[in-house]
């Protein structure tokens, strides 16, 4: 069953993350701790953005708990619409969701924003904190949007088939086929209809990593240059 996968990897990496991240408000500050000499650090960061310090003003919160909320409601959706046997979608379902409702209890818990902890980059070249339930959401939505890429391409190849015209009159022991083939064809429309849609869902998520890890990017890359600052871009 799909359950057996999906819920435990959910429960785990959530509490996963509500342990470091409660660790980190309690042993960490502004100064960073070394970890593997300066490549790796970590130290306490709040960000009232979403993934990788993406920022949109005052109202960051209630704009990306909304849009939280919203995601988790197709997630789920995407996860009944998964057949049983599906581990590799099954399980991309389950980082992005646990990620997203990691990052969720923060900003529900605290108006000062999620909690960061994980530094990596070489000298003042820094990427911008994050946490486990960055780190699910996502290698999750990539993963997630090869599958349903893949799911598309299949459906798009099933409904290429030809079907036999309606209007050809078929021998008597000819309709099973005829009806055979017609199931054939509108089970694929389906799938091409509905593949279509994850697929859909699967780009947005895509992009919204990517839109905020290349606005964490450019924001890493802007800071030291506008102020000369070698601290985190978050």
């Amino acid at each position: 069953m799909k359950a057996v996968l999906f819920w435990p990897i959910l429960l785990v990496v959530v509490l996963l993350d509500f342990v470091t991240k409660s660790l980190a408000v309690s042993l960490l500050g502004a100064v960073p701790h070394t970890v593997i000499g300066e490549t790796v650090r970590f130290v306490l960061v709040y960000n009232p953005g979403a993934a990788f310090g993406f920022y949109l003003g005052e109202y960051s919160r209630w704009i990306f708990m909304a849009l939280t909320i919203g995601a988790l409601v197709i997630l789920s959706r995407l996860y009944r619409s998964t057949v049983p046997g599906d581990t590799v979608r099954t399980l991309a379902i389950s980082f992005v969701s646990a990620g997203a409702l990691g990052n969720l209890l923060d900003r529900i818990r605290t108006e000062h924003g999620v909690v960061d902890f994980i530094d990596i980059g070489f000298g003042t070249h820094r990427w911008p904190t994050f946490n486990i339930a960055d780190i699910a959401v996502s290698g999750g939505a990539v993963l997630l949007a090869f599958v349903l890429w893949g799911e598309d391409k299949r459906a798009a190849a099933a409904s290429a088939i030809p079907l036999p015209n309606a209007s050809i009159k078929a021998a008597p022991g000819d309709s099973v086929n005829i009806r055979a083939h017609s199931t054939v064809n509108a089970a694929a429309t389906t799938a091409a209809v509905a593949s279509s849609t994850a697929a859909a869902t699967a780009a947005a998520v895509a992009s919204s990593t990517a839109a905020a890890t290349a606005a964490a990017v450019a924001s890493s890359t802007a800071a030291p240059l506008a102020s000369g600052d070698a601290g985190n871009p978050s």
